[in-house]
Protein backbone atom coordinates (compact mmCIF):
# COMPACT_ATOMS: atom_id res chain seq x y z
CA UNK A 1 0.00 0.00 0.00
CA UNK A 2 1.32 3.45 -0.86
CA UNK A 3 1.83 5.87 1.98
CA UNK A 4 0.40 9.40 1.80
CA UNK A 5 2.53 12.42 2.35
CA UNK A 6 1.94 14.01 5.80
CA UNK A 7 1.16 17.34 4.16
CA UNK A 8 -1.27 16.02 1.59
CA UNK A 9 -4.41 16.99 3.49
CA UNK A 10 -2.98 19.90 5.46
CA UNK A 11 -4.40 23.36 5.01
CA UNK A 12 -2.03 26.07 3.80
CA UNK A 13 -0.80 28.36 6.54
CA UNK A 14 -1.87 31.97 6.01
CA UNK A 15 -0.27 34.91 7.72
CA UNK A 16 -2.47 37.90 8.50
CA UNK A 17 -1.10 41.28 9.38
CA UNK A 18 -3.02 43.90 11.29
CA UNK A 19 -2.81 47.34 9.63
CA UNK A 20 -1.40 50.03 11.88
CA UNK A 21 -3.98 52.19 13.57
CA UNK A 22 -4.40 55.62 12.05
CA UNK A 23 -3.26 58.43 14.25
CA UNK A 24 -5.83 61.15 14.69
CA UNK A 25 -4.68 64.69 13.85
CA UNK A 26 -3.36 66.65 16.77
CA UNK A 27 -5.87 69.49 17.17
CA UNK A 28 -4.88 72.46 19.30
CA UNK A 29 -7.88 74.37 20.57
CA UNK A 30 -5.95 77.62 20.91
CA UNK A 31 -5.05 77.48 17.20
CA UNK A 32 -8.67 76.70 16.32
CA UNK A 33 -9.76 79.69 18.37
CA UNK A 34 -7.38 82.20 16.74
CA UNK A 35 -8.31 80.95 13.25
CA UNK A 36 -12.01 81.21 14.12
CA UNK A 37 -11.68 84.75 15.48
CA UNK A 38 -9.45 85.84 12.59
CA UNK A 39 -11.84 84.35 10.04
CA UNK A 40 -14.77 86.19 11.59
CA UNK A 41 -12.89 89.49 11.41
CA UNK A 42 -11.76 88.90 7.82
CA UNK A 43 -15.24 87.93 6.69
CA UNK A 44 -16.73 91.04 8.30
CA UNK A 45 -14.20 93.21 6.47
CA UNK A 46 -15.02 91.49 3.19
CA UNK A 47 -18.70 92.11 3.77
CA UNK A 48 -17.92 95.81 4.16
CA UNK A 49 -16.01 95.78 0.85
CA UNK A 50 -18.95 94.01 -0.80
CA UNK A 51 -21.00 97.17 -0.31
CA UNK A 52 -18.86 98.99 -2.90
CA UNK A 53 -20.94 99.26 -6.10
CA UNK A 54 -19.77 97.18 -9.05
CA UNK A 55 -18.62 98.85 -12.25
CA UNK A 56 -20.54 96.75 -14.74
CA UNK A 57 -19.10 93.24 -14.66
CA UNK A 58 -16.12 94.39 -12.60
CA UNK A 59 -16.92 93.80 -8.93
CA UNK A 60 -14.79 96.39 -7.19
CA UNK A 61 -15.44 95.18 -3.65
CA UNK A 62 -14.39 91.60 -4.34
CA UNK A 63 -11.36 92.78 -6.28
CA UNK A 64 -10.14 95.11 -3.52
CA UNK A 65 -10.67 92.44 -0.84
CA UNK A 66 -8.68 89.85 -2.80
CA UNK A 67 -5.83 92.24 -3.59
CA UNK A 68 -5.57 93.33 0.03
CA UNK A 69 -5.56 89.71 1.18
CA UNK A 70 -2.81 88.79 -1.31
CA UNK A 71 -0.61 91.67 -0.17
CA UNK A 72 -1.18 91.13 3.56
CA UNK A 73 -0.80 87.35 3.60
CA UNK A 74 2.38 87.42 1.52
CA UNK A 75 3.78 90.28 3.56
CA UNK A 76 2.96 88.57 6.84
CA UNK A 77 4.56 85.30 5.74
CA UNK A 78 7.73 87.03 4.56
CA UNK A 79 7.92 89.11 7.72
CA UNK A 80 7.49 86.15 10.05
CA UNK A 81 10.06 84.17 8.07
CA UNK A 82 12.69 86.87 8.50
CA UNK A 83 11.85 88.30 11.92
CA UNK A 84 14.03 86.98 14.75
CA UNK A 85 12.34 88.86 17.58
CA UNK A 86 9.45 86.40 17.79
CA UNK A 87 9.47 82.81 18.98
CA UNK A 88 8.13 79.87 17.00
CA UNK A 89 4.91 79.79 19.02
CA UNK A 90 4.19 83.48 18.47
CA UNK A 91 4.86 83.11 14.76
CA UNK A 92 2.48 80.17 14.51
CA UNK A 93 -0.32 82.04 16.27
CA UNK A 94 0.22 85.10 14.08
CA UNK A 95 0.33 83.04 10.89
CA UNK A 96 -2.80 81.09 11.75
CA UNK A 97 -4.80 83.98 13.19
CA UNK A 98 -3.83 86.83 10.88
CA UNK A 99 -2.93 84.80 7.79
CA UNK A 100 -5.22 81.79 7.60
CA UNK A 101 -7.93 83.51 9.64
CA UNK A 102 -8.14 87.19 8.70
CA UNK A 103 -6.69 86.95 5.19
CA UNK A 104 -8.50 83.68 4.51
CA UNK A 105 -11.81 85.25 5.50
CA UNK A 106 -11.05 88.44 3.59
CA UNK A 107 -10.18 86.71 0.32
CA UNK A 108 -12.76 84.83 -1.71
CA UNK A 109 -12.05 82.60 -4.67
CA UNK A 110 -15.63 81.33 -4.69
CA UNK A 111 -17.22 84.75 -5.11
CA UNK A 112 -14.66 85.65 -7.78
CA UNK A 113 -15.53 82.51 -9.75
CA UNK A 114 -19.26 83.11 -9.34
CA UNK A 115 -19.04 86.73 -10.52
CA UNK A 116 -16.76 85.92 -13.45
CA UNK A 117 -18.74 82.98 -14.78
CA UNK A 118 -22.05 84.76 -14.22
CA UNK A 119 -20.84 87.55 -16.49
CA UNK A 120 -19.77 84.99 -19.11
CA UNK A 121 -23.13 83.20 -18.88
CA UNK A 122 -24.96 86.49 -19.34
CA UNK A 123 -23.16 87.12 -22.61
CA UNK A 124 -20.45 89.46 -21.29
CA UNK A 125 -17.71 87.01 -22.21
CA UNK A 126 -14.89 89.50 -22.73
CA UNK A 127 -15.70 91.41 -19.56
CA UNK A 128 -15.95 88.24 -17.47
CA UNK A 129 -12.66 86.80 -18.73
CA UNK A 130 -10.93 90.17 -18.31
CA UNK A 131 -12.19 90.41 -14.72
CA UNK A 132 -10.75 86.99 -13.88
CA UNK A 133 -7.43 87.58 -15.65
CA UNK A 134 -6.90 91.02 -14.12
CA UNK A 135 -7.64 89.66 -10.66
CA UNK A 136 -5.12 86.83 -10.95
CA UNK A 137 -2.43 88.97 -12.59
CA UNK A 138 -2.66 91.83 -10.12
CA UNK A 139 -3.00 89.31 -7.29
CA UNK A 140 0.48 88.05 -8.13
CA UNK A 141 1.76 91.63 -8.28
CA UNK A 142 0.25 92.43 -4.88
CA UNK A 143 1.68 89.24 -3.41
CA UNK A 144 5.14 90.08 -4.74
CA UNK A 145 4.85 93.58 -3.30
CA UNK A 146 3.82 92.06 0.02
CA UNK A 147 6.86 89.79 0.05
CA UNK A 148 9.11 92.76 -0.65
CA UNK A 149 7.52 94.84 2.11
CA UNK A 150 7.57 92.01 4.64
CA UNK A 151 11.18 91.16 3.85
CA UNK A 152 12.35 94.72 4.32
CA UNK A 153 10.36 95.19 7.50
CA UNK A 154 11.94 92.06 8.95
CA UNK A 155 15.40 93.02 7.70
CA UNK A 156 16.04 89.59 6.19
CA UNK A 157 17.61 88.71 2.81
CA UNK A 158 15.06 88.61 0.01
CA UNK A 159 16.06 85.14 -1.09
CA UNK A 160 15.44 83.57 2.30
CA UNK A 161 12.02 85.17 2.62
CA UNK A 162 11.03 84.13 -0.90
CA UNK A 163 12.00 80.52 -0.14
CA UNK A 164 10.06 80.56 3.11
CA UNK A 165 6.98 81.97 1.39
CA UNK A 166 7.08 79.26 -1.28
CA UNK A 167 7.47 76.52 1.33
CA UNK A 168 4.65 77.94 3.42
CA UNK A 169 2.39 78.09 0.35
CA UNK A 170 2.95 74.45 -0.54
CA UNK A 171 2.21 73.39 3.03
CA UNK A 172 -0.91 75.54 3.30
CA UNK A 173 -2.27 74.26 0.00
CA UNK A 174 -2.31 70.70 1.35
CA UNK A 175 -3.64 71.46 4.83
CA UNK A 176 -5.96 74.46 4.60
CA UNK A 177 -8.82 75.56 2.46
CA UNK A 178 -8.66 78.57 0.18
CA UNK A 179 -10.93 80.65 2.33
CA UNK A 180 -12.15 80.27 5.88
CA UNK A 181 -15.75 81.21 5.11
CA UNK A 182 -17.39 80.76 1.70
CA UNK A 183 -20.32 82.87 0.56
CA UNK A 184 -23.66 81.01 0.81
CA UNK A 185 -24.40 81.95 -2.82
CA UNK A 186 -21.22 80.25 -4.05
CA UNK A 187 -21.08 76.74 -5.35
CA UNK A 188 -17.34 76.28 -4.78
CA UNK A 189 -14.99 76.27 -1.79
CA UNK A 190 -10.84 77.54 -0.86
CA UNK A 191 -6.44 77.63 -0.17
CA UNK A 192 -6.07 78.97 -0.14
CA UNK A 193 -5.45 79.99 1.21
CA UNK A 194 -5.37 82.11 -0.32
CA UNK A 195 -7.02 83.40 -3.33
CA UNK A 196 -4.01 83.76 -1.01
CA UNK A 197 -1.81 84.15 -4.03
CA UNK A 198 1.56 84.58 -2.35
CA UNK A 199 1.86 81.79 -0.46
Amino acid sequence: MGSQSPSAGARPITHTTTPPARKLPDIHLDIVLVVFCGGAIGTAIRYAFAQIPAAGSFHTGTFVANMLACFCYAGLTAYLAGASRFGARSKELASRGLGMGVCGGLSTMSTLALEGFTAIRDGQVAAGIAYLLVTFALGLVCASAGVWAGTHLAGSPSGDAQTAVSTHSAHSASTAKMESTADPASASHSSATIMGGAR
